[in-house]
């Protein structure tokens, strides 16, 4: 069922705005309950459970002062110590209308 995971529409006025039609999305979701709804395609390839023999590496530039704490503020993740972004990451100025 393709519009399983289609459930949000661009305002045709405001391109920043997505609309959310809340009984229909509880409408799809409720026909969907317990049904297949994604397969995989092609062949499944099988591993085995047999685990080769796993080699340790040590890294000599990584000291005390490599590692750090973050926290996340909505938008980033920020260092504990120092409040710098792990990212230059802004999000996009998106606002969502619901309708019921």
């Amino acid at each position: 069922f393709k519009y399983t995971t289609k459930i949000l529409i661009k305002d045709s006025i405001d391109k920043n705005t997505i609309e959310v039609f809340l009984p229909a999305i509880d409408t799809i979701m409720i026909s969907m309950h317990k049904k297949r709804s994604f397969q995989t395609f092609g062949k499944m390839k099988m591993i085995t459970e047999d685990v080769e023999e796993l080699q340790t590496e040590e890294y000599s530039y990584l000291d005390d002062e490599y590692y750090t704490y973050y926290n996340w503020n909505d938008e980033n993740w920020l260092d504990y110590y120092t409040a710098d972004a792990l990212s230059q990451f802004k999000p996009p100025p998106i606002k969502f209308k619901f309708y019921e």
